[in-house]
């Protein structure tokens, strides 16, 4: 990307892969922001949203995914920036339009960043819809969000057909499982595979990749001081969705058992509503992520969407730490020793490969991020108070 700096700098002993390698973990960061945000628009005061994207951060599969800058977290981030403006606009926050519009935007931007982020437009749908269904201008902000859908994404697709087509092949590889290139449409691979394969194999298959996205072994080897066991879970957290989320996912289900517990006893927290639904339109997509793959066993965490990794890690802790400070305390230190122990010898791609000057650029893109959000915002997006009118 800055391969054109003149030789001639007096700075150029930089190489600039390593300017690449900051403004590469600049966009990955983009995923605080938005998770500050998503939090606020479901009511956590400002205290808990910083320690939630600490906790977050600590987490392995979160820091890999940083310095390993393939645009995961990129896509994350838009991903999940679409679904606060959408929880802030429905509830009254910002104007409908406003967020209709950013909420469109945001997604397309997502799914271009990562085909991955399509797997959460159901999630993303449900809140359009309903957003656009309280609004009394339905058909402007339909229109409006519509038509800067169909501006940002329309590039890319005329990129495909015209200068690469058919610009279908990972639709083919992941959707129909046929992965060699062949003069096929989609559709038509798609009817092909489905014909050939039967329903005890169908079922099979699903059943093989609902095993990998919930597969339980979050606990599963953790013997870390022994490096094949390192090596073992590391694998482990690339593929698999809950130990993915380590000590996250233990908090996911405290989180899940609490809200069932409420609602059974007829004592439902109404401040939980927005941030258990949230949760469970994550848990949705994961289910039909997990159904669409083709292939059995395809459900592996680097080829669905770190949107629901996010979102899973930063609000049931968010939870957590506004119930007991102490326990999300406990939590985050244990977690930040599991990073430290499980990956302080790991050689992570291309950092390890890295002087002193690229590291210095990790860190002050990581301040700038944490930074701007807390420059930016400074109080609960939202509040327990309507807006006072002005004249």
């Amino acid at each position: 990307m800055l391969g054109w700096v003149p030789r001639a700098a007096p700075w150029t002993h930089i190489d600039p892969r390593m300017l690449d390698f900051g403004a590469s973990v600049a966009s990955q960061l983009v995923w605080v922001p938005a998770a500050a945000a998503l939090l606020w628009a479901l009511g956590f005061r400002r205290r808990v949203v910083l320690a939630s994207l600490f906790f977050t951060a600590a987490v392995p599969v979160m820091f890999v995914n940083t310095v390993y800058t393939w645009p995961k977290l990129l896509a994350a981030g838009m991903m999940v920036a679409a679904l606060a403006v959408l929880v802030a606009a429905i509830r009254g926050r910002i104007p409908v339009s406003t967020g209709s519009v950013l909420g469109a935007a945001l997604s397309v931007l997502g799914v271009l960043a990562h085909g991955g982020g399509a797997f959460v437009l159901p999630a993303v749908g449900v809140l359009w819809l309903v957003l656009i269904i309280r609004s009394p201008r339905r058909w402007r902000a339909v229109s409006a969000a519509l038509g800067v859908a169909v501006v940002l994404y329309l590039p890319w697709a005329l990129f495909q057909r015209l200068a690469y087509p058919p610009g279908d092949r990972l639709l083919k590889w992941h959707l129909a499982g046929v992965i060699p290139i062949d003069s096929r449409s989609f559709p038509e691979a798609l009817v092909d595979s489905y014909s050939k394969l039967g329903w005890g194999a169908w079922l099979e298959g699903r059943e093989a990749n609902l095993s990998r996205a919930f597969d339980p072994g979050v606990l599963a080897d953790l013997d870390f001081w022994v490096p094949a066991a390192r090596s073992a879970r590391q694998t482990l957290e690339f593929s698999a969705t809950p130990p993915a989320l380590a000590v996250g996912a233990l908090i996911l289900c405290a989180f899940l058992i609490a809200a069932v517990v409420g609602i059974l006893r007829r004592r439902f927290d109404a401040e939980l509503r927005w941030p258990v639904m949230i949760v469970l339109s994550m848990v949705g997509c994961i289910l039909i992520w997990a159904i669409v793959m083709f292939l059995p066993g395809a459900a592996i965490v680097h080829q669905g969407s770190h949107t629901w990794i996010v979102v899973l890690l930063c609000v049931p802790f968010a939870w957590l730490a506004s119930r007991s400070r102490v326990i999300a305390t406990a939590a985050a230190v244990v977690q930040v020793a599991w990073a430290v122990v499980l990956y302080n010898s790991a050689p992570l791609s291309p950092a390890s490969r890295l002087d002193r000057w690229a590291l210095l650029l990790l860190v002050i893109s990581a301040v700038l991020a944490v930074g701007a959000m807390m420059f930016r915002v400074r109080r609960p997006l939202m509040s327990q108070q309507p807006p006072v009118a002005t004249t």
